[in-house]
C-alpha cells in the first residue's frame, strides 16, 4: 500500500516539470500563478452549488440520480463545468499580455493537481486502495488538464485582444464540456477497463494536442 503514495507525488510532480519547460519559455508570472488557483477554488467552491441546485429543487438525489436520465445530467454537468470555468479564465485573462494568460491557466491546471493529491492522500489514510495503473492514468489526466488550461487561457487572452471574445468563450466552453462528457459518461456507463481506457484518454490527448497546435500556429501568425 505504501507504493501508492507515489501517485500524489506524481500528480503533484508531473505537472510541476511541465510547468518547469513553461517558465523556461515564459516569463514567470507569480501573480496570474496565483490567481489561477483562486480560479479553481473559486471553482471548487461554486460550481457544484450550481450543479447539483436544480436537481435538488427537482427532488432529485445528486448521489444516486436515476439511471435511465444519467446522461442528461452528466451532460448538465459538464456544460456547467465547462462555460463556469471558462468564464472565470476569460473575466482574468482578456486584455493581458500573452505571459500572463500562460500563467493562469498554469495555476489554474496546477491547482487541479493539488487538491486531486490531497484528495488522494487522504483517501489512502482512511485505508482507501487502488490498482496502480488507475492512480498513474489519474496522473497523466492532471497532465493533460494543466496543458489544456494553460493553451484555453491563452487562446481566450488571444482572440478576446481581437474582438472575438464570444466565439472563442463560447467555443472552448464546448470544447471543455465535450472533453469532461465523454470521460465522465464512458466511466460512469462502461466503466475503465482495457477497451475504455484507449477510447477516453486518446480522444483527450488528441484534443489538447489539437488545441496546443492550434494555438502555436495563430500566435505563429498573429505574433502573440
Amino acid at each position: 500500500m505504501l507504493i501508492l503514495y507515489i501517485i500524489p507525488a506524481l500528480t503533484l510532480v508531473i505537472p510541476g516539470l511541465a510547468l518547469l519547460v513553461m517558465y523556461k519559455f515564459t516569463r514567470l508570472r507569480l501573480l496570474p500563478f496565483l490567481l489561477g488557483g483562486v480560479l479553481l477554488l473559486i471553482t471548487i467552491l461554486a460550481q457544484p452549488l450550481i450543479q447539483i441546485t436544480p436537481l435538488i429543487l427537482r427532488g432529485i438525489n445528486p448521489l444516486s440520480p436515476p439511471r435511465e436520465i444519467l446522461w442528461l445530467i452528466i451532460l448538465y454537468y459538464s456544460l456547467v463545468s465547462g462555460f463556469f470555468q471558462e468564464f472565470l479564465k476569460l473575466f482574468i485573462v482578456r486584455n493581458k499580455a500573452r505571459d500572463y494568460a500562460y500563467w493562469v491557466g498554469g495555476g489554474f491546471g496546477y491547482g487541479e493537481a493539488i487538491y486531486v493529491a490531497i484528495g488522494q492522500v487522504v483517501a489512502l489514510l482512511m485505508g482507501k486502495t487502488f490498482p496502480l495503473t488507475f492512480g498513474l492514468l489519474a496522473v497523466y489526466e492532471r497532465l493533460l488538464s494543466l496543458i489544456y488550461h494553460i493553451y484555453s487561457a491563452a487562446l481566450l487572452r488571444h482572440y478576446s485582444s481581437r474582438g472575438k471574445t464570444l466565439p472563442i468563450y463560447i467555443i472552448l466552453s464546448l470544447v471543455h464540456s465535450g472533453m469532461n462528457y465523454e470521460a465522465v459518461y464512458i466511466k460512469e456507463i462502461y466503466g475503465l477497463n482495457v477497451f475504455t481506457i484507449p477510447v477516453i484518454y486518446g480522444l483527450l490527448s488528441i484534443i489538447v494536442a489539437l488545441l496546443a497546435t492550434y494555438y502555436h500556429w495563430i500566435a505563429e501568425r498573429g505574433r502573440g
